[in-house]
């Protein structure tokens, strides 16, 4: 893809509460060439470096033509259990 992130219509994938699931996301996206944003809707980055989570969570957007591209890869590793809006501890 070799268009400029401006060129995109982005829209939520999901909302992502620890580490370990943001680079589980950002792994998935990446290794299947989806561009995607993210989004610290307290701005306070400091709770989820030092923590490893932030309450607010962090919001991930993609390409809108691609939102469901995206929702099948993450439904294939971590199931249908999740809420595709918001992707928190189970």
């Amino acid at each position: 893809m070799n268009k400029n992130l401006k060129d995109y219509d982005f829209v939520k994938l999901v909302t992502v509460f620890d580490q370990f699931k943001i680079g589980a996301v950002k792994g998935i996206l990446e290794d299947n060439d989806i561009p995607y944003i993210y989004y610290v809707p307290d701005n306070n980055n400091y709770t989820l470096f030092i923590f490893g989570t932030n309450p607010s969570g962090l919001d991930i957007y993609v390409p809108d033509f691609l939102l469901e591209k995206s929702q099948d890869l993450l439904d294939e590793i971590f199931g249908d259990d999740y809420n595709k809006s918001d992707l928190n501890e189970k």
